[in-house]
């Protein structure tokens, strides 16, 4: 045990029959290739969150507006009205 040299990593372990100092290009750069695609994908799903939101608050507020509308329509019908009645 005393001829044994371990090293106790959190985050990078070595699967067995690995050397510590071999690196497999391949697979980083296609681990770095999936992280990349991800990130897009999460760039994308941010973009149409953000999309649905605004659609939703430009709905309520048109939803508002024409509310404010039919208001003053019906307003300007009943001050329409009774300056007729005078």
């Amino acid at each position: 045990m005393a001829d044994e040299k371990k090293h106790h990593h959190l985050f990078h372990r070595h699967k067995d029959g690995e050397e510590a100092g071999e690196v497999d290009y391949e697979k980083k750069e296609k681990h770095h290739k999936h992280l990349e695609q991800l990130g897009g994908l999460g760039a994308i799903a941010a973009g149409a969150y953000a999309i649905v939101r605004i659609a939703l608050d430009l709905s309520s507020l048109l939803a508002a507006l024409l509310a404010y509308c039919i208001c003053l329509c019906s307003r300007a019908e009943t001050l329409t009205e009774t300056r007729l009645a005078r």
